[in-house]
């Protein structure tokens, strides 16, 4: 066998976007035939959440509570007096603690299961297709697999308890905790349905994102420091933004549909026996929305692309929206940074107050004084 076929053989062909459309529309007509009345799906959730045991259960709660008290002691420990020593813009020593957690999880958990995939499931990632052959409800969950749900459990219900009383409230704040919820359920359902290959492969594509996008807030929030502005930090932060348009569009628009879309709509290749899989129709919605939620916000980075491009911006920046609401009062005031009056800066436009929205990397006003945003918002 030559060299050519060998490769052919262990990475399958990548499909066509209309392929894995088609196929998905076909799956779903399958399923609706095969529970018209949607009884079968209730059944199945109330099967498969008997299945969950009380120890999962508070390990999982006990994980929230850890990342929770993690966050209040780094920010009062560590990042606050980090931010009084180096001298950070005002409207930034409020916001920096937020983005520095979330670096240092989307940080070490995406590495984790890079090594988790690349060194021990490399499958998972070169034919997705496979990660059902054999698939029964009872296989047991590799350790390293179950150790990235658990963390990815905790710190997203950790992240409700953040949006509502931590982190700072922006417009889209609703909807974020909506988020928080449907993807617990995305990982409830995908580990009590033994899914959890698929679910890994997802995790994987969509914080390398957040990784970029952590960082180079980052950049900016130190971009001045004891009152000097440092190019350096403009200079990494675009090239951060760089990473992050290209991981985006690679990770979550050409290998999540073509790879984790396409394995869910195949899931028929893998069970023997005729035997059968839950949650399917429910799977490939959930990827799909997340799907369009991904083409969605790729159009803001379009956006920002083109500007950056046509020269009607200057430097990147990081600008909240809303003004902090009384519970980021209390958790400034706790952390001793002043009188909890640090907002979210508003820029003023022609008389006129430019609006920014949550986890906006946004461009300060041209020479014209017009103010120029853009949009890149994480998932």
């Amino acid at each position: 066998m030559s060299t050519n076929d060998k490769i052919e053989e262990n990475w399958p062909e990548i499909p066509g976007y209309w392929e894995v459309t088609q196929t998905a529309i076909r799956l779903v007509k399958h399923e609706m035939n095969r529970d018209s009345n949607g009884n079968g799906i209730i059944s199945e959730i109330g099967h498969f959440c008997s299945r969950t045991t009380t120890s999962e259960i508070c390990i999982v709660l006990l994980g929230a509570v850890i990342f929770t008290i993690g966050r209040f002691l780094t920010s009062k420990y560590i990042f606050i007096p980090l931010v009084r020593r180096v001298q950070i813009a005002k409207r930034d020593e409020s916001k920096m603690p937020e983005s520095a957690y979330k670096s240092l999880f989307y940080t070490s958990i995406w590495f984790l299961m890079l090594y988790i995939i690349f060194g021990h499931h490399e499958y998972i990632f070169r034919d997705p297709v496979s990660c059902f052959k054999g698939w029964n409800p009872n296989v047991d969950v590799p350790f390293g697999i179950c150790l990235v749900y658990t963390l990815q459990a905790s710190f997203y219900m950790h992240s409700v308890f953040a949006t509502l009383y931590m982190d700072t409230w922006r417009k889209d704040s609703y909807m974020m905790l909506i988020h928080h919820f449907l993807t617990l359920s995305l990982i409830g359902f995908s580990y009590l349905s033994r899914y959890h290959n698929i679910g890994l492969l997802v995790f994987f594509l969509h914080d390398i994102t957040d990784v970029f996008l952590e960082n180079s807030k980052l950049l900016i929030y130190f971009k001045i420091r004891r009152g000097k502005k440092y190019p350096i930090n403009d200079q990494l932060a675009n090239i951060g933004f760089a990473g992050f348009s290209v991981s985006w569009f690679v990770c979550r628009l050409y290998w999540f549909p073509l790879k984790a879309i396409w394995s869910a709509a195949n899931v028929s290749e893998g069970p023997a026996d005729n035997i059968h899989m839950p949650f399917v129709l429910l799977l490939n919605c959930m990827l799909w929305v997340l799907l369009a939620m991904n083409i969605w916000w790729f159009t803001f980075i379009l956006s920002m692309l083109y500007k950056v491009l046509t020269g009607q911006t200057t430097e990147i920046d990081d600008i909240r929206e809303e003004d902090i609401v009384p519970s980021e009062k209390k958790l400034t005031e706790m952390l001793h940074v002043g009188n909890g009056k640090q907002n979210g800066v508003h820029s003023k436009s022609n008389g006129k107050m430019a609006v920014h929205t949550n986890g906006t990397l946004t461009h300060r006003p041209t020479a014209g004084g017009e103010a120029k945003e853009v949009t890149a918002m994480s998932d």
